[in-house]
């Protein structure tokens, strides 16, 4: 033990640099899977939780049997069983909430005054925590009974009770013949009505084909008549849940309608089910799988580059120790017997080592812990190994050390070859086997030390070219030239680390902003837009439904530009395709493009602009003149006066729908008729007309004759379209047959087709191209369009249409009573980061907008900038280039430490000769400068070559859905690496200039000095 205790001595300094390298890869390698544990867990907490509307929930809905205890009971215990089942623990299970509410059917409902459509009841838990209050009291409240005996008290959204003109005290009557009377004591609206808890809320069937009043909320289910609903709605407890339990909630939920439906006891009479949340945790899961993949793909390349420098340190520490070595065996002691005193040496050394490097590690990021299982193993093997070959086989010059060491370079080669083409086979794959994962997970580190060591051997001629030079060159540079190119072997270490930890920093240099760009983009074609509100479906515009007035969100600080956005599902030429209708004029102002799509916005909005109509415009338009006339066996007095409405539309620029209405008499034949204005800024969108008379008709017409200006009669409405709805607009003429009433639309002149720009994907699948005439079919009318352009259509991903919302609008109206209403507002930001991540400087951003998004009833949706692939892999990525950089420093300076004390001899040798010490230390400082810059440069190759090769595969692990990927690369990633290894490589030359001098300068006899 004395002996082992003095022999680690003599070599204190390259083992405590071998034990500060395998405590650094550890620590590293600890954190960083720690770090990737935690932020992959919060990622999936976070967006489980921020998840809105039927994403966040699962609604299950089925008739109440003879036991509801039993049927609650059996939906609790068969979730917890299906997640069990799944691979999922109890701790997952906490995840979600169950809660349980009474529905009832829909009933008619009638007022004192009049009857008022359909209601229906319901029971609310925990109300209170997740509404306020408007009007009136909550039921838990003292006096929130009814006024009369037998009526029950109920409360009411104040959305419906404005919608049915409803308010506190009002009593309503359900059921056909007003068996049941409520009095509203109490209006509320919900606190966040985008909470998944909301989901299906207002609507007594779980299809929401039936609009009706409600819920009016109970205190009590046995008040609910009839045959009522028990609903279970199921969402996010806000618990946190690990990224590995997202699968097997997913199963769980996507399994659960099925094994509830297959129990009679349970569902008697069918089971409904609404809401995608199986699909989210799906969702959440394989990102969360590809977040692991993607990191474990750098903490495999920092595990290669660690034991290449481990590997390469040993190596130079076997050289130190070679003499000692061949004494000891030339006097007789047995190799076997210093072999296992290495082995020793090193397995105390690497389990010390690894020790500190697991507890640092697991002190900045718990969860790491089987990576100093694996590690102990690997470092020990990387350090003892290069000692026993030494001892073993004592490294020799010779074509037998040559071949070996090309064989081993190129199996290195050629493993990285087929690693790197498993990696891309492997992208897209929905799973990998873990033979699949151990072959491709390696490929990009690999890669990095394959192309290392090929450029060593292209250096060759290099090194030749420097000898030559160095023939001609001053003895100072000379010395330190020669020296490079005569013992390149021997540089081959630092040279060999340099290049690599290059590379690794620029594959994450690429692999960084590829993936930040190709998220980017993605979330630009899917969104469309900075930020969004989703609207909550409703009827057209109407005096129950005014227009959303979105004013308020140009006052919010960072907002730049809105617009009204509405999206269509239907059908092109047989194929299902998505049509997304956005103001021409302010598209350039919120739509969002991707880089790279070649798309320009102002190109957009000029293709999707529709070419004004060639003649009949509304200009100055004061008075029309209208026909009214009768025919047939059947008619009335020629002196017979009609009551005449006209409800004239008005659109604006914004997209804002106004009405004005107006009434008069008129009689049979022609009658100049004076139109409502339009406000500054507005355009006539259409004209509603409605005649009556006092007795039927067998044929009644009410035409247009005219337009004009009020000073003159006007000439013929050329262009004007007449529609009654029941079949396509034609002449303007509104036609009624045995009827007192004539009533209709009259449209001004519109162009008979949009222009539209379709998506590449949609033109290949129709094989379209720029001025076909097409025709697309959705919400129950064709819509005539002509493609004016094929490019990507930002906000719909897939089959697209793009056309103008104004134009979109005109052609609605035709077909539809009312004028539509917008599905969402797009919404243009300042700074679109620091919005989404919820600061909140100026009293913008993300609070101020939700807020917004609550007053009109609907939801903020944001891009989702914490994807879990990008969010952790860039963060490890950059981990393992920090760590690269500092093991090649740390590798160049302990090669320089051995070279330095190797070569004492020479530096005796040149002082005996005349050389100074200042002329020494100038001649060997060069050589660790050429070394860096050498390795630097074939490291900036070998950054090129891998990241070109391998980046679009990581880049679509981390963005499964990115469809192109361009390579981008963080200039200051490289240019820091640059600049550490340039720093590392000008101390290096310092330390090696500072102890050749005192070496020079110490003329002490001792033994190595003979």
């Amino acid at each position: 033990m004395r002996f082992l205790a003095r022999r680690a001595r003599a070599q204190a300094a390259l083992l405590a640099v071998l034990a500060a390298l395998v405590a650094l890869v550890t620590a590293t390698a600890a954190a960083g899977s720690g770090l990737v544990v935690q932020r992959s867990d919060a990622i999936t907490t976070t967006e489980l939780a921020s998840r809105q509307g039927a994403p966040g929930a699962l609604v299950l809905q089925t008739r109440a049997g003879q036991d509801p205890q039993a049927q609650d009971d059996a939906l609790v215990t068969l979730l917890g069983d299906l997640i069990a089942a799944s691979g999922g623990t109890p701790q997952d299970g906490a995840a979600l909430d169950v809660t349980r509410a009474w529905v009832g059917e829909s009933l008619t409902l009638q007022r004192e005054d009049a009857a008022a459509g359909a209601a229906f009841l319901a029971t609310a838990a925990d109300l209170a925590g997740r509404a306020d209050l408007i009007d009136g009291r909550w039921l838990s409240e003292p006096g929130a009974s009814a006024d009369e005996p037998g009526v029950v008290p109920a409360l009411l959204p104040v959305s419906a009770a404005d919608r049915a003109g409803l308010g506190v005290g009002d009593v309503v009557a359900l059921g056909r013949e007003g068996a049941l009377r409520l009095q509203v004591v109490g209006t509320f609206a919900a606190r966040e009505p985008s909470a998944p808890l909301w989901t299906a809320a207002d609507s007594a069937q779980l299809t929401g084909e039936q609009q009706v009043t409600g819920p009016f909320v109970v205190a009590e289910a046995t008040t609910i008549p009839g045959d009522p609903y028990l609903r279970w709605t199921i969402t996010p407890s806000g618990a946190p849940l690990v990224s590995d339990g997202a699968a097997p909630l997913a199963a769980a939920l996507a399994a659960l309608p099925a094994a509830l439906e297959a129990t009679d006891d349970f569902a008697p009479r069918g089971l409904t089910e609404t809401g995608t949340l199986a699909d989210t945790l799906a969702e959440l899961a394989a990102a969360a799988a590809d977040a692991r993949a993607v990191t474990g793909v750098a903490l495999v390349m920092l595990a290669i580059l660690g034991l290449l420098c481990l590997s390469q340190v040993a190596r130079l520490l076997a050289r130190a120790r070679a003499a000692h070595s061949r004494i000891m065996l030339a006097r007789g002691a047995a190799p076997g017997r210093l072999v296992a005193m290495e082995v020793a040496e090193t397995g105390v050394l690497a389990a010390l080592a690894v020790a500190l490097g697991a507890a640092l590690g697991l002190a900045v990021a718990p969860g790491g812990g089987l990576v100093a299982l694996v590690a102990l193993p690997l470092a020990w093997a990387a350090i003892a190994l290069p000692a026993v070959t030494g001892i073993l086989r004592p490294e020799q010059a010779g074509r037998g050390t040559t071949l070996v060491r090309g064989v081993s370079a190129g199996l290195i080669v050629l493993l990285a070859a087929l690693s790197t083409w498993r990696l891309l086979s492997l992208v897209g794959s929905s799973s990998w086997t873990a033979l699949e994962a151990a072959l491709a997970l390696p490929a990009p580190g690999l890669a990095v030390l394959a192309c290392a060591l090929v450029l060593l051997v292209a250096l060759a001629p290099v090194w030749a070219a420097m000898d030559r030079i160095a023939v001609r060159a001053p003895v100072t540079p000379a010395l330190g030239l020669f020296s490079v190119a005569r013992t390149s072997r021997s540089q081959a270490v630092p040279v060999l680390l340099l290049a690599a930890a290059v590379g690794t920093t620029g594959v994450a240099a690429t692999y960084a902003a590829s993936a930040g760009a190709a998220r980017a983009d993605l979330l630009a074609a899917q969104s469309g837009a900075d930020a969004r509100i989703q609207l909550p479906p409703r009827g057209a515009v109407s005096a129950a439904y005014p227009p959303r007035d979105v004013a308020p969100l140009a006052d919010v600080p960072g907002v730049t530009a809105t617009a009204r956005v509405n999206r269509v599902t239907g059908d092109v030429g047989g194929v299902e395709a998505e049509l997304l209708a956005v103001p021409a004029s302010l598209l350039p102002d919120v739509m969002a493009l991707p880089d790279g799509t070649g798309a320009d916005p102002d190109a957009l909005a000029a293709a999707i602009t529709p070419a004004p109509p060639a003649a009949g415009g509304l200009d100055g338009a004061r008075e029309v003149t209208l026909s009214l006339q009768q025919s047939g066996g059947t008619t009335l007095p020629a002196q017979t006066t009609a009551q005449l409405s006209v409800l004239a539309w008005f659109v604006d620029a914004a997209g804002a729908v106004r009405w004005q209405e107006s009434a008069q008499e008129v009689s049979f034949g022609d009658n100049r008729v004076s139109i409502p204005q339009p406000a500054a800024g507005e355009s006539l969108l259409a004209l509603d007309l409605t005649a009556r008379v006092p007795a039927p008709v067998q044929e009644l017409s009410l035409a247009l004759a005219a337009v004009g200006s009020g000073a003159e009669q006007g000439g013929s409405p050329t262009g004007w379209r007449g529609t009654t709805w029941s079949a396509p607009p034609g002449d303007p003429v509104l036609t009624a047959s045995w009827s007192t009433t004539v009533h209709g639309r009259l449209l001004p002149p519109a162009p008979e087709a949009l222009p539209a720009v379709l998506s590449p994907t949609l033109a290949q699948a129709l094989d379209a191209s720029v001025g076909d005439a097409l025709e697309f079919s959705g919400a129950g009318y064709p819509l005539a369009i002509e493609v004016a352009a094929v490019a990507e259509v930002p906000g719909v991903p897939g089959f697209a249409v793009l056309v103008d919302r104004d134009g979109w609008v005109a052609q609605t109206v035709a077909f539809s009573r009312g004028v539509p209403d917008a599905d969402e507002i797009w919404i243009a930001l300042a700074d679109p980061v620091t919005a989404a991540v919820g600061e909140d400087p100026e009293g913008g951003g993300r609070p101020a907008l939700e807020r917004q998004a609550r007053a009109l009833g609907g939801t903020a949706l944001w891009p989702d900038l914490a994807a879990a692939g990008t969010a952790v892999g860039t963060p490890a990525f950059a981990l393992v280039a920090g760590a690269a950089l500092v093991l090649a420093v740390v590798g160049l300076l302990a090669a320089a430490a051995v070279s330095v004390r190797d070569r004492r001899a020479e530096v005796l040798t040149l002082r005996a000769i005349g050389m100074s010490a200042r002329g020494q230390a100038r001649a060997r400082a060069l050589e660790p400068a050429v070394v860096t810059l050498a390795g630097i440069l074939c490291g900036l190759v070998v950054a090129a070559a891998v990241s070109a090769l391998v980046t679009p595969a990581l880049v679509r692990l981390s963005v499964p859905a990115v469809v192109s990927v361009t390579v981008h690369v963080h200039p200051w990633w490289l240019a820091t690496a640059v600049a550490v290894l340039g720093a590392g490589g000008v101390v290096t030359a310092l330390v090696v200039a500072r102890t050749v001098t005192r070496q020079a300068r110490d003329t002490a006899h001792r033994e190595e000095t003979r």
